[in-house]
């Protein structure tokens, strides 16, 4: 069969295949390929770039994509792969440049201005950040963002950037705008608030609401994820083991099985980040996921250097389990 394809069918073929196997680097070596054949295939090629931690490359790509092109001026994906990259790259000023180009074409998309709000935490610009957050609460746009989920975002950059008491404020904010949102609303929040409890370190909060979550829904692997992770930040390893081990036995589809590996990575990781255990406690785990998931897993920068928050400090701003 593959003798009747065309050069261009063929590499389409092979990048299908790499996505049915969840083989990211036979995806990222197909749409490089094909990146010259079109503006959307210069987007996917960005896209399997920074699915395997290479956000420089990714810029590349898009940049491919000609200013006039409809994939830049109707298509806010094109403006979060380049984001995204930026992000990735720590290059917070021309991220920020990106996110006002992406406003000014979307003014009315939030999640843009989730962004402006994050990266601006980013680059610790205080005032401007509070004007921003300000502005937010009356913002009438659409999307996916939320003014609770900025603030959020804005404060996990500062307290990344060592602004502990200013990042602990911000997480309170975020808490209250959730439980100042109107009564029949709440049930769509409880995930968002769970999460905002996890990252400010509200461990006991965070876990009972991720029990009741995980109570309701046990096949959800988020839910097990941030279950092991807070067993891990207060030392328990045999409880982040059990965790780890239940998405072991989740029955999922085989395509879905580097998403799993994904969050036994994320619970080895924060095990690895707790300093205060021996190394036995987490030697099984951190091997396991190691011989498991492949080596091109961006995951495996935060089990590495132990980069899992809260602990986390200085510059260092990937790895969030």
């Amino acid at each position: 069969m593959r003798s009747q394809l065309t050069p261009y069918e063929e590499t389409y073929l092979d990048w299908l295949m790499g996505h049915l196997d969840r083989d990211l680097i036979q995806t990222h070596r197909t749409a490089s390929a094909l990146a010259n054949q079109s503006d959307m295939w210069a987007m996917q090629a960005a896209a399997e770039a920074n699915s395997i931690n290479r956000p420089a490359e990714a810029v590349e790509y898009l940049r491919l994509v000609p200013t006039e092109s409809v994939m830049r001026v109707q298509w806010p994906p094109y403006w979060k792969h380049l984001i995204a990259s930026y992000y990735m790259l720590g290059d917070h000023r021309r991220e920020l440049k990106a996110i006002r180009a992406a406003r000014r074409l979307f003014p009315q998309n939030y999640d843009f201005v989730q962004e402006e709000i994050r990266a601006v935490a980013a680059m610790d610009r205080m005032n401007e950040l509070r004007r921003l957050i300000d502005q937010s609460y009356a913002f009438p746009g659409t999307g996916t963002g939320s003014p609770g989920g900025a603030i959020r975002a804005a404060a996990i950059e500062l307290r990344a950037n060592g602004h502990l008491e200013e990042a602990a404020s911000l997480f309170e904010e975020a808490l209250s705008w959730y439980q100042n949102q109107p009564s029949e609303e709440q049930d769509l929040y409880r995930s968002s608030i769970a999460l905002t409890h996890y990252w400010a370190d509200h461990r006991d909060e965070a876990r009972q609401l991720y029990l009741r979550l995980h109570e309701e829904d046990p096949l959800n692997a988020v839910n097990i994820r941030r279950l092991g992770c807070l067993a891990a930040r207060d030392g328990d390893a045999d409880e982040a083991h059990r965790y780890f081990e239940t998405l072991e036995t989740l029955e999922v589809p085989a395509d879905s099985r580097g998403d799993l590996f994904h969050h036994q990575a994320a619970i080895a990781a924060s095990l690895v980040a707790n300093r205060n255990l021996p190394w036995p406690c987490y030697a099984g785990l951190f091997r396991l996921v190691m011989n498991s998931v492949p080596d091109y897993s961006p995951t495996l920068t935060s089990i590495r250097y132990g980069t899992s928050p809260p602990s986390r400090s200085g510059s260092g701003r990937r790895g969030r389990p």
